[in-house]
């Protein structure tokens, strides 16, 4: 009995020296396994595993040093990952490892795993468009700047819309000078967090409204007749700008000054209506236009309204092609007196309709030309002035008749001209070079006088040899021969003084 509970207690013992020897290896490098990120308030669970399961009770730390963060869990026999469950919080990101040790074990050296990150994602809560500055109207030429502010949220990427379209920009804000039309409309931007680009929060709408620049306003007046008086009908009107806008009008003379506004609607344009007289007048009118920025006036105008009078005569133009070939006409209606005058044309006595239906003539929107695209003969044309406030009474000119011999090659007026002038100036040329050599003729220079030498053959060096008295000869000649001519003159002159003398 003795002898079987010593061999039971030297068993145990053996045991516990065998546990100590294969308890005393090495846990191998523990793997820290975490999600890559989560958002703030979610639930995440860290993991920590060994690279073999162990008999023994491994204590696991988790812990980060950014995080300022240290968790503890314990792995029991033959279990395989040790873990810990987190509600992530923003303090929660950074890098992260664990450390492994056997629980009562200190011949068993711990080890500690590679560091990972965790990102920790917070919501976008609120995304917020801002316009500076706030005035949702501008002009051309002016600056406004758009601010994207986002309420919560890390790492944040931006996407610009403009009516739907997508911007070209990434930034938190757009700033744009010189305000064109292709920039007005409806912006909005979209906050993305880096890590999900899927999730997103857009702001709200802010609409652009981008005003054009007004251009200088036109002023005109049509004239109409009311029972027994005359209206002038003055529009004022802009070719470019936006609404609203308000035109003025002053009409004034040397003793009296007159102003009255209108808004323009629904064009840039506004008419007023003022009494005017039949004859000569000093009475002027001037428009004005102002959208709230800037104020533009036009020029001023007479308001004279003078009857059509005198006579009606028919210019007539040609239109030519390749070697001046007549291919159209365009024949002008001109009135002697009137300042408001509208015309009327007719083809062999027959109105012409403002539209040609055959496409073969094209008239002005005052009526005053006619451009005659096909031309056929024989043909008569004439046309009647009358004013535009009083139909009743007309001129008519007279007919012009357009035939084959209308119809032949025309020079241009250009070229016909161009010819006739070198012509003129080739013959002023050659008249002005007669007359001057009739006044100047040209002078014989004295005749040389020539020295006979009696070695013609003597070389070059014996020919320079001249003397200052043969010199002295030449000149003494050139003198003598200046002197008859003096006498001559001076003897020509006493014979008119004689001759006048005598009478």
């Amino acid at each position: 009995m003795n002898q079987k509970f010593g061999r039971l207690v030297a068993m145990i013992v053996g045991l516990s020296s065998l546990h100590g020897v294969l308890c005393s290896g090495e846990l191998g490098k523990p793997t820290l396994i975490i999600p890559r990120l989560a958002e703030v308030g979610a639930f995440v669970t860290f993991k920590c595993r060994l690279p073999e399961r162990r008999d023994e009770v491994i204590h696991f730390t988790f812990y980060s040093e950014e995080a300022d963060m240290s968790e503890e869990a314990s792995l029991q026999r033959n279990e395989e990952d040790a873990q810990i469950l987190l509600i992530v919080e923003l303090r929660h990101q950074g890098h992260y490892m664990c450390k492994a040790e056997v629980q009562n074990n200190t011949r068993v050296t711990s080890e500690v795993s590679d560091r990972v990150y965790f990102k920790v994602l917070e919501p976008i809560q609120q995304v917020v468009l801002r316009l500076t500055p706030d005035l949702g109207e501008f002009f051309e030429s002016d600056n406004f700047t758009l601010h994207c502010n986002v309420l919560g949220g890390r790492d944040i990427s931006y996407k610009w819309l403009l009516d739907g379209e997508v911007l070209e920009v990434s930034s938190n804000s757009i700033h744009i000078t010189r305000l064109t039309q292709r920039d007005a409309g409806s912006y909005s931007c979209m906050a993305f967090n880096e890590m999900e680009q899927d999730v997103n929060e857009t702001s709200n709408n802010v609409t652009v409204t981008v005003r054009a620049m007004l251009s200088t306003p036109q002023i005109t007046f049509t004239v109409r007749k009311e029972q027994e008086q005359y209206v002038a009908v003055i529009t004022c009107r802009a070719a470019r700008g936006s609404l609203p806008a308000n035109f003025s009008l002053i009409t004034y003379n040397e003793t009296r000054e007159e102003s009255r506004t209108r808004s323009a609607g629904p064009f840039l344009n506004a008419s007023f209506s003022v009494l005017v007289s039949l004859g000569r007048s000093t009475e002027r009118a001037q428009c004005s236009v102002t959208d709230g920025r800037s104020m533009l006036k036009s020029n001023a105008i007479l308001l004279e309204v003078v009857p059509i009078g005198g006579a009606v005569h028919i210019n007539l133009e040609y239109d030519t092609g390749h070697n001046f070939k007549v291919v159209g006409m365009t024949l002008q209606c001109v009135v002697e007196h009137g300042t408001h005058p509208i015309y009327r044309w007719y083809l062999n006595d027959s109105l012409m309709l403002m539209k040609s239906e055959k496409q073969s003539y094209r008239l002005s929107d005052d009526g005053r030309f006619l451009t005659l695209l096909k031309v056929h003969t024989p043909t008569s044309y004439r046309c009647k002035a009358m004013d535009e406030f009083d139909t009743n009474s007309s001129i008519s000119s007279m007919p012009v008749l357009i035939d084959q011999d209308a119809l032949k090659n025309h020079i241009p007026v250009e070229v016909a001209a161009l010819v006739i002038g070198c012509s003129l100036f080739l013959v002023a040329l050659l008249t002005g070079c007669c007359i001057y050599g009739a006044m100047y003729p040209k002078r014989q220079p004295p005749e040389k006088i020539q020295l006979n030498w009696r070695d013609s053959e003597s070389d070059s060096g014996e020919n320079e040899e001249l003397t200052q008295n043969d010199y002295e000869e030449d000149l003494d000649l050139v003198r003598a021969a200046s002197l008859d001519e003096e006498d001559e003159s001076q003897a020509d002159l006493d014979s008119l003084e004689d001759w006048m003398g005598t009478d």
